[in-house]
């Protein structure tokens, strides 16, 4: 009967334990990247929960549209304003080009849910805006 030579067994051994070592660091590197997706994942889904509270809340929206409207140089300029009950439509008319360009900006820098927005220009310097906001 022939001998197993000790070297060979001992070389075995060595490269399992290599083996072994190696799937165990793999393991731990999808572990670690799985660790970051979910925390990834968690941030998204905060953020997400609150633009929803954010957009949702038509009391608020409402709230910002009449804040919007109540500012001085566009409460004169006012000549519609129709709350319905899933939305708002507003017209401004005579807007000179600073004003518009004003009110323009304010608007959309607000969160307010916009169904249409149409501007149509008068003269050279006035235009009308009709916003239809939808909560």
């Amino acid at each position: 009967m022939k001998q197993i030579n000790p070297l060979y067994l001992l070389l075995f051994f060595v490269l399992a334990l290599v083996l072994m070592v190696y799937k165990v660091v793999q393991t731990e590197s999808k572990m670690q990247e799985s660790i970051q997706n979910a925390a990834r994942y968690e941030a998204d889904g905060k953020q997400i929960e609150q633009l929803k509270n954010r957009w949702k809340d038509s009391a608020v929206m409402q709230k910002r549209v009449q804040t919007l409207l109540s500012h001085k140089p566009f409460s004169a300029y006012v000549t519609k304003n129709e709350p319905h009950k899933n939305g708002y439509k507003v017209q401004l008319e005579g807007l000179d080009n600073t004003t518009l360009d004003t009110f323009v900006n304010k608007l959309l820098n607000e969160a307010i849910a916009l169904k249409s927005f149409e501007i149509s220009r008068l003269s050279e310097s006035n235009a009308t805006v009709v916003v239809e906001c939808a909560w």
